[in-house]
């Protein structure tokens, strides 16, 4: 019907462009040199270089703090034979191995034991040869085993009712399980599967040994595997490779893990008790070096 023009002027082909009364408003640009802004801002480098001098002494103290606690380690744990069994440095004194029973326990502890009686755990009956009276074995039938009973197995049941001096008390049920298992609240625990762990929580349990350190504990916790799994249940060939593994170290050092006796020598320790095995030279020097202890 008719045409209007539009209120606003565009830029057209020939080149024009709007003036400044045309323009809606004004924007600073936001591009710079790039010299301009790699420029830090004056007013903050104060703070900055506070901050990063807070941050180095934070570091400084640290590194001070992780230094006494090594230090302070080091002083405490026994320190790592550096000397093999043939070296000339000599033998450190291996006194008898005796348990320091916590006053918090209610005694005599008891510990239940399933196990099966072709494959019975060897720490209970190490345990009371070394310690003495105060460690108590009694042994019963599940009456869902109908095998052959062990006749060679060394019962205390005759002494059940000795109460003064007893400390711990293993009670072993024969039945058909692959592994033994220990049980010490029926009511709030499961079934602890394995030898070395029973013997890690008796050692732990009743403080046997001096403390480790981490390093060392995890060695410990190595060795204490590899003897019970392969020297005490396992077969001919398993054993015969731990004990040249185990020959191999004690070439090297006295004692399994450092220069005092550790749960690792009285794991191989209770596992020689149980085995009969032809022992390599240094097995037989560990043997020898640790007989106070056992």
């Amino acid at each position: 019907m008719y045409s209007l023009r539009p209120h606003y002027v565009t830029n057209d082909f020939s080149g024009t462009e709007l003036c400044d009364s045309q323009r809606m408003y004004r924007m600073k640009s936001i591009y710079g040199s790039g010299s301009a802004s790699t420029q830090m801002d004056s007013s903050k480098m104060p703070i900055l270089e506070r901050q990063e001098l807070l941050i180095s002494n934070i570091e400084e103290q640290i590194k001070r703090v992780d230094q006494l606690l090594v230090q302070g380690n080091d002083d405490k744990m026994p320190k790592c034979s550096a000397k093999g069994s043939a070296g000339t440095s000599a033998a450190s004194n291996v006194q008898r191995m005796k348990i320091s029973w916590p006053a918090d326990i209610a005694y005599p502890h008891d510990i239940v034991i399933y196990a099966h009686p072709d494959r019975l755990p060897a720490t209970p009956w190490a345990l009371q040869k070394t310690i003495g009276d105060a460690v108590l074995i009694r042994t019963h039938c599940h009456s869902s085993y109908q095998g052959r009973l062990p006749t060679d197995v060394l019962n205390d049941n005759e002494n059940a009712n000795r109460s003064k001096g007893v400390k711990l008390i293993f009670t072993i049920i024969f039945k058909c399980v692959k592994d033994c298992e220990m049980m010490v609240d029926p009511i709030s625990q499961i079934h602890i599967t394995g030898e070395a762990n029973l013997l890690r929580y008796v050692t732990r349990m009743f403080p046997l040994f001096k403390s480790l350190s981490v390093f060392q504990e995890t060695l410990c916790d190595q060795y204490t595997d590899l003897i019970c799994t392969s020297l005490i249940s396992g077969k001919s060939k398993d054993k015969q490779n731990a004990l040249k593994s185990i020959n191999v170290l004690l070439g090297k050092q006295n004692l399994i893990i450092c220069e005092m006796v550790t749960a690792a020598d009285f794991a191989l320790h209770a596992a020689l008790e149980k085995c009969e095995l032809s022992l390599p030279s240094n097995v037989q020097k560990w043997q020898k070096h640790v007989a106070e202890a056992f």
